[in-house]
């Protein structure tokens, strides 16, 4: 074996370790992402139930469980109110705490966009691991077949980055993996030019 196929089984062997690795990655974003939507999902149904009830079952007085007159009086009562400040007739509360009324709605926007940034975290992953398994299908790296799932993958991975992070992250991504790409074709036309000659 020479030096250049030896070169060539330690990528491969490379690439095989990054193909697991990008594996075990994509199915981790998306147990992330399945938590996420769980967690959207149970949270929508506490703040329906909430809302429906218009207050928390948590919510006792000294004498049991509080009456619908106690709560139309604690309805009256601005968000975290104190049991200080309550009717005399509404009795001691051992605990009074009211959600803030957008709360469930923000716990709601926070657990979508963590799915979202999973979801596209996974396609990531998955991506890599396609050109990996490319890379390992192949005679050598510097193939057309290499290049044409770089150039599809650069394009998809800097339109998440732009959707995710922002404009400028996504430009300082294409350039990187223009610069990248252009290397690699290079390296594809030097390896074309090699095959011809032998």
């Amino acid at each position: 074996m020479n030096s250049k196929q030896e070169k060539i089984a330690k990528i491969k062997k490379s690439c095989k370790v990054g193909k697991i690795i990008s594996r075990i990655f994509n199915i981790i974003c998306i147990i992330a992402c399945v938590a996420s939507l769980v967690g959207t999902v149970l949270t929508g149904i506490g703040k329906v139930q909430i809302d429906k009830n218009g207050i928390t079952n948590l919510i006792t007085g000294e004498n049991g469980p509080i009456t619908s007159e106690e709560i139309a009086e604690l309805n009256k009562l601005t968000d975290g109110a104190l049991a200080e400040e309550l009717d005399a007739s509404v009795g001691d509360l051992i605990v009074f705490t009211r959600p803030f009324p957008d709360f469930f709605s923000k716990v709601i926007v926070i657990c979508l966009i963590t799915a979202f940034i999973a979801a596209c975290t996974a396609v990531l992953f998955h991506l890599f691991g396609q050109v990996f398994g490319v890379i390992i299908t192949e005679d050598s790296p510097f193939t057309e077949a290499v290049l044409k799932k770089l150039r599809i993958n650069f394009i998809i991975l800097s339109a998440l980055i732009l959707l995710c992070i922002g404009l400028f992250p996504a430009l300082i991504a294409a350039f990187l993996f223009w610069c990248i790409y252009n290397i690699l074709d290079y390296g594809c036309v030097l390896q074309t030019e090699s095959d011809e000659t032998l």
